[in-house]
């Protein structure tokens, strides 16, 4: 270090006078560096120098402020290498007016830090700076700029600051580092990559929105990719609660939910009653990266629930009553009379539901259909084991009329009976703190 500060106090009169420095654009790696005087420099015996006395070494010229942590974490590592290469390598720090700090603050802040001789750090420091934070611009520090027979060779962050980067540097031997880019217009106070701050909808991992009602947005549940191809947006608009988690667990029927009665308010909706819809409805969108599994994207949906209305749901067995569908005499099944309609289940023109060349389970999938605004129905099992598809015509308006069904399924070889079974219920309870 002495051998750099006698240098410096030699060409000291030579820096003075330098012809005074127009204002430029930024530089960028490859670009020559002009010569600048600074006349208020800190933790140095001179108050004066200029990057001339640097331009036959590497110089690094590293950005800080008292506050940043990491900046100063480095420090112990800047001064152990300013010690190995000694006259070969400059370090110059930098404080700008922007860092909040101030001669005082900083002369306070250097007189309590030392090294690990115990002694203190001897690196100069470059105070009310405007100029070297124009030509090199930033947001993050610490902000290192390299300079080699003055020129700008590399923009990086503090941990490319190693003696073998140094050393490969001032053996003349090319090295790729890995360049620092800050996004100058990036604003805190924005959204995320909204107009492009931060970047472009390209970095987007994940993203849920929830909204109140919308008034005159109707009610839709959809999928769209964007144009590009890299993001998957689903969205539930105006949906209750309870229908917001039936899509969040579709492999379980909407009618198989476990709750506490304290919940009733919240998600056993009024479905005629417009001001309830208008408190309880709510819209959601999920926007994730295109391919993520289908099992991710629910997992994902159903933690947005839990946290937005401080529940917990979960997947449990539990023992219930319920009506099990069961095969009597295949043979009758069999033989059952064809249907004059198209392929499906629907109502004819009488009222009654018709099936068509349709496997059982498709009719106890819409015996578990969920109506809201409605105790929940009891849960239908398939458990005939018959697989081929079914054509019956079944005279019944309403297929929850599980009495009359129970009274009609005979004549085509079935029966429903009532029966008590463990199987899988989506439960549903207020959220802990223990949770």
């Amino acid at each position: 270090m002495k051998c750099f500060y006698c240098l410096m106090l030699i060409l000291c009169p030579l820096w003075n006078r330098a012809q005074p420095l127009v204002q430029r654009a930024s530089l960028s790696i490859g670009d020559k560096v002009p010569d600048i005087q600074f006349n208020d420099l800190l933790n140095a015996p001179f108050t004066t120098t200029s990057l001339a006395a640097s331009f036959d070494k590497l110089l690094l010229v590293d950005f800080w402020a008292t506050w940043c942590a990491s900046c100063i974490r480095e420090f112990p590592k800047l001064d152990s290498l300013q010690q190995i290469f000694k006259d070969r390598l400059n370090i110059l720090l930098v404080n700008n007016p922007k860092s909040g700090d101030d001669k005082k603050k900083i002369t306070a802040f250097f007189e309590k830090k030392r090294n690990a001789a115990g002694k203190k750090f001897v690196l100069p420091v470059v105070l009310n700076d405007s100029l070297l934070a124009s030509w090199f611009p930033h947001n993050t520090i610490p902000h290192t700029v390299w300079i080699y027979r003055r020129k700008v060779i590399a923009i990086t962050e503090a941990a490319a600051v190693t003696a073998a980067n140094i050393q490969t540097v001032l053996d003349n031997k090319a090295i790729a580092f890995d360049t620092k880019e800050d996004q100058m217009d990036f604003d805190f106070h924005q959204p995320l990559l909204e107009n492009g701050n931060g970047g472009t909808p390209a970095a987007l991992l994940y993203k849920a929105v929830f909204t109140k009602y919308l008034k005159g947005a109707g009610g839709a549940v959809g999928q769209v990719l964007s144009p590009d191809s890299l993001l998957l947006r689903k969205f539930y608009i105006n949906k209750s609660v309870l229908s917001l988690y039936n899509f969040a667990f579709p492999k379980l029927a909407s009618n198989r939910f476990v709750l506490n009665e304290e919940l009733y308010p919240l998600l056993l909706c009024d479905t005629q009653n417009f001001q309830w819809k208008r408190d309880h409805y709510f819209c959601y969108e999920q926007t994730l990266v295109f391919g993520t599994s289908t099992e991710k994207q629910q997992q994902c949906m159903q933690l947005d629930l839990d946290r937005q209305f401080g529940l917990y749901s979960r997947i449990e067995k539990r023992l219930v009553p319920c009506y099990v569908l069961r095969l009597r005499n295949a043979g009758v099944l069999t033989r059952a009379a064809s249907v004059l309609m198209p392929d499906g289940i629907q109502k004819n023109e009488d009222g009654y539901w018709v099936i068509k060349n349709r496997p059982i389970a498709a009719l106890a999938a819409l015996l578990n259909r969920q109506s809201g605004g409605k105790a929940f129905y009891p849960v239908v099992l398939d458990e005939t084991g018959y697989a081929l598809p079914i054509s019956i015509n079944l005279e019944v308006k309403d297929l929850h009329d599980l009495e009359s069904l129970q009274k009609i399924l005979p004549s085509f070889g079935l029966e429903l009976i009532r029966a008590e079974r463990e199987v899988d219920m989506l439960v549903i309870s207020k959220q802990h703190l223990s949770k």
